[in-house]
């Protein structure tokens, strides 16, 4: 029996968009619902900020405060598996069944912010996000594509799948999403420092502060990477600066040491970034891949379309919308079943209207025997991790 695909319904946000795409990518059918004015997306950067979230998901226009459009909202909810709820104050106000309900907002439901109002910015600043960024003598720097929001988008898809899984055990999930909290937890650094050692690591510029890797200017650009956190990495690089003859002094005795190493990484830096300004990027980056380290160039976005990998891969999705069609990014998952979508259309404003008037009784995936047990959802998952 093939079933129908999941149906998610979707108050948006820019907290909770992203999850919306990355649902779509995932073959579920994804209702946006908007305000008779459109949802704000549609005015964002010329209509583009649309096509990027949305496209790909169907379009219903509904005043959920009106009380005829909350009637038919409710009717809605009836026929979907998911409310993807970006809401401020929650769309949902009787009895939810057997629907799935991801509540997405800046900093939680409860707690002293829960009333705040939030952007990108503020909840980059609130989750440490910007204390970790920038360099450690100049103020923090904002993070560049709205990496708060995304992170909070993507927890919020994961949210979803969790609940799904955890209906089908027959218990009835209520999730929510805290921005604030999916940006504290994605520190990585900063977190292991303040649990571990009490303490707030200060902004580490341009490397990264628990393996020497940083980004370096190249003869047309920029190239990332470094040393890694292997002895093997150390002695290929070095091996491949003794091929140039420019390992400066790196191939005395001392430096065999991964503590004077540590000790004297600026240094190291500074030989390497003599020995790379000479490179064009791309080719730098070819030839340390080739050795088997871990470099990369840093490619700008026009450049990106042209990445021989993400081509060969057929990551980018072409978007067609009122004015024509667009290369976007893709998905970072080939699904389902190992097949990436190629094309998406970005719906016009209420243009599957028809929707509120043939939607089913009950969610299209349902499971019925419903409880209120704790089993975790992961229960029974074996997970090898090969870290």
């Amino acid at each position: 029996m093939v079933h129908p695909p999941v149906r998610v319904v979707e108050i948006s946000s820019p907290f909770a968009r992203f999850a919306g795409r990355i649902l779509v990518g995932l073959g579920f059918e994804v209702i946006l619902v908007e305000p008779p004015t459109g949802d704000p997306s549609r005015t964002e950067s010329q209509g583009d900020s649309y096509l990027h979230w949305h496209a790909g998901k169907k379009s219903v226009v509904l005043d959920i405060d009106d009380s005829n459009d909350r009637l038919a909202f409710e009717a809605l909810l009836r026929s979907a598996d998911v409310l993807l709820d970006g809401s401020a104050t929650g769309a949902l106000r009787d009895n939810r069944g057997s629907l799935v309900h991801v509540r997405v907002t800046p900093f939680g439901t409860t707690g002293p912010r829960s009333d705040w109002k939030a952007t990108n910015l503020t909840v980059a600043a609130l989750g440490g996000m910007m204390a970790q960024v920038g360099d450690p003598e100049h103020p923090p720097l904002l993070l560049p594509e709205l990496q708060a929001e995304q992170l909070a988008g993507i927890n919020a898809a994961i949210g979803v799948l969790l609940g799904l899984r955890s209906r089908s055990k027959g218990h009835n999930p209520l999730l929510e999403i805290s921005a604030q909290e999916c940006v504290a937890a994605a520190l990585e650094a900063g977190t292991l420092a303040y649990i571990h050692e009490d303490r707030v690591p200060p902004r580490p510029g341009r490397v990264h502060p628990l393996v020497p890797h940083g980004l370096f200017q190249a003869a047309d650009g920029y190239v990332g990477g470094g040393l890694g956190g292997s002895p093997r990495m150390w002695d290929g690089m070095l091996a491949w600066l003794i091929d140039n003859d420019a390992q400066d002094d790196l191939d005395q005795p001392e430096w065999s040491d991964a503590v004077y190493r540590k000790t004297h990484q600026e240094h190291i830096f500074d030989v390497l970034s003599a020995f790379i300004a000479k490179w064009p990027k791309e080719e730098f980056a070819v030839s340390a891949q080739s050795r088997k380290l871990p470099w990369a160039a840093v490619d700008r976005p026009e450049e990106l379309l042209r990445n021989p990998q993400l081509n060969d891969r057929d990551f980018f999705t072409d978007v067609t919308g009122d004015h024509g069609t667009y290369r976007d990014l893709g998905f970072g998952f080939a699904f389902p079943e190992g097949r990436r979508i190629g094309t998406l259309e970005a719906a016009r404003l209420g243009q599957h209207q028809e929707l509120l008037k043939a939607t089913s009784p009950v969610a299209v995936n349902e499971t019925h025997g419903f409880s209120g047990g704790s089993t975790p959802s992961l229960e029974g998952v074996r997970v090898l991790d090969l870290t």
